[in-house]
């Protein structure tokens, strides 16, 4: 059997074989605070289910495998807006630099609501009130042509009507480049380690998520193939797999992308992501889509060029 068939049908039983263990509510749901850190970011990677930890090729490095960043040629940014669930709208930028010590980066986002309804307990009168959640990234990464290295310094921040509470984290990064099959690539990462996040009296902590990925590149490198393996703290460990396939036009390169994610216990639409993108000299527009069920869905567009 050709290795390429193999390959994906290897990857297809483990997802499988996830899903059906993974059906019941893990019973750390809920305990962990600062719920928008799980927002993937990136048009590209959101489409194929966030399966880019082994990937990690470009800017969305930043947010998936800090490792990632030390393989960008020269300077790249990111700017996308993600129209989540109720009412929620997250904006998020990101720049990268590849300099002779390594490459740094730089992310900020941004998520608010729409304003908020508060009641007393003793009166039918209301008042709105706003909440909001910043992030400050900082990022390191440095690589040779086998290996890959980086992390994230995060200052996060949280508002809720008058009330404010702040954390920091990491993010920790590997990207293994040459493997005994030739066109694989492995990484490993883990996400939000750091301190609790405190409002008034009570502590919450971070969502913690260790992973490892895989990303393969088939068919002349048309075909590009990603699978991880999240392990977070308050829900159950789950399979992202991914796909992107590449249509030359002209002098545009369209790219269509698709993925599953193991982590639902709704109907099978409900792990689906889909999305495209367009690539014009430096520039590339990426759109992605992710349904939530009864919630509905959540959008991204994002604008990324290279130069």
């Amino acid at each position: 059997m050709n290795k390429n068939i193999k390959l994906v049908l290897i990857l297809g039983l483990i997802a499988a074989f996830t899903r059906s263990a993974g059906a019941s509510i893990n019973d750390n749901a809920g305990t962990t605070g600062s719920a928008f850190l799980k927002i993937g970011t990136g048009g590209r990677p959101s489409a194929m289910a966030g399966a880019f930890t082994g990937i990690a090729d470009d800017i969305n490095s930043i947010y998936y495998n800090p490792a990632g960043l030390g393989d960008i040629k020269s300077l790249e940014f990111s700017a996308q807006q993600i129209i989540w669930l109720e009412n929620i709208t997250y904006q998020y930028l990101a720049v990268g630099k590849q300099t002779s010590a390594g490459a740094l980066g730089l992310s900020f986002g941004y998520l608010s609501m729409d304003d908020l309804e508060k009641r007393s307990s003793d009166t039918d009168e209301y008042t709105d009130f706003e909440a909001s959640d910043t992030l400050i990234g900082i990022s390191y990464a440095r690589g040779n042509e086998t290996l890959s290295l980086g992390g994230s310094l995060k200052i996060i921040r949280e508002k809720i009507e008058e009330e404010n509470a702040s954390a920091f984290a990491f993010d920790l990064g590997a990207k293994f480049k040459k493997t005994p099959i030739n066109k694989l690539v492995l990484g490993a990462a883990v996400q939000n380690l750091g301190t609790k996040m405190k409002f008034i009296n009570e502590e919450t902590p971070l969502p913690v998520n260790i992973k490892v990925g895989a990303g393969y590149n088939m068919l002349g490198e048309r075909l590009l193939l990603g699978m991880d393996f999240n392990m977070p703290n308050d829900e159950n460990s789950y399979v992202a797999l991914g796909a992107e396939y590449l249509i030359p036009i002209s002098r545009l390169t369209a790219y269509l992308r698709g993925g599953f994610r193991t982590n639902s216990n709704n109907d099978a639409i409900d792990n689906l992501r889909g999305g495209a993108g367009l690539k014009w000299t430096s520039y590339i527009i990426d759109f992605s889509w992710e349904p939530y069920g009864n919630m509905g869905s959540a959008y991204r567009v994002s604008l990324q060029g290279r130069f």
